[in-house]
């Protein structure tokens, strides 16, 4: 709690017959408090960890909370900043893959890296959009993309290093699929270990669409709570995020940003999806839809 709200609540509190000041989110600011905290807000909003949606999508609770967003250790436009996100999310396990977008928009889409649980490929942030607009409407709930500072808190779960489990490259390689062990090709979601939240290759195999335009000085006017990135951005570019297969370790960091303007693609970038707490989301796991 800030100093001044020290002063001010206990009065405040002494005549008004109902709380003044929420309970504000904790730091987040390792693996261990990123576990404590999602389990915490489970309890606290009779919601489960993890859930699945009518297609079997999987989903996993990221708490609200407090962190540093940014590195010392990279590049210009990672100026070091604290974040306090107010509200939980669902954020998906999985970068959306081929079959889920087929199943979604029932239609069959042209990608350079085929299969059914790879990460679905050469889509713009539009093709994002549009499928999420195609989701909500068979869902009846309201998923999104993540906004940038979202995304990183998921990823980094706590962690202060470069990836979620250390700094090393052998360490990325626990987690993600990189130019030093993807072969060429983006490979089926899942294959490599979670980080502390339960999500998957956050790191590596294909770059992830975020909600936000892009600007490299953006960090140094941002918004301490829930920033959603400038108003606008030169030429369109859109944030990514999370690095992808033929990119070297450093871009598949936690606090790297890339970007792109919304109407491109390339073959390497895909997008995951989030559902804010406060839309409706299942009490418990629905079971995946049987296989036909």
């Amino acid at each position: 709690m800030h100093p001044w709200k020290q002063i001010v609540a206990p009065i405040a509190a002494a005549f008004l017959p109902w709380p003044v000041f929420a309970d504000e989110p904790a730091v987040v600011d390792s693996p261990e408090k990123a576990v404590a905290a999602q389990q915490a807000a489970a309890a606290k909003l009779s919601k489960p960890v993890e859930w699945g949606n009518s297609i079997g999508m999987k989903f996993r609770l990221v708490p609200a909370g407090e962190f540093v967003m940014g590195s010392a250790n990279g590049e210009s436009d990672e100026k070091p900043h604290r974040v306090r996100l107010t509200q939980p999310f669902y954020m998906g396990c999985f970068e959306i893959t081929r079959e889920q977008w087929e199943t979604v928009t029932g239609k069959k889409h042209s990608d350079y890296f085929p299969g059914p649980d790879v990460p679905m490929n050469l889509i713009t942030w539009y093709d994002a959009t549009s499928f999420i607009k195609a989701l909500n409407k068979q869902e009846g709930v309201e998923y999104r993309l993540p906004t940038e500072a979202e995304w990183e808190f998921a990823a980094r779960a706590g962690s202060a290093t470069a990836f979620p489990m250390g700094d090393t490259e052998q360490e990325l390689a626990k987690a993600g699929w990189y130019a030093g062990n993807d072969g060429g090709t983006l490979h089926p979601v899942g294959q490599k270990a979670a980080n502390a939240f339960g999500l998957h290759d956050m790191n590596g195999n294909a770059w992830e669409w975020c909600e936000d335009f892009y600007d490299a000085h953006y960090y140094a006017v941002s918004p301490m709570e829930n920033p959603t990135g400038p108003a606008l951005s030169t030429y369109r570019y859109r944030v990514l995020r999370g690095g992808a297969v033929s990119f070297g370790a450093k871009s598949c960091r936690s606090t790297a940003r890339n970007y792109y303007q919304d109407s491109r693609t390339t073959k390497f970038i895909g997008f995951r999806i989030l559902l804010p707490v406060a839309t409706k989301a299942p009490a418990k796991p629905n079971p995946p839809p049987p296989k036909k």
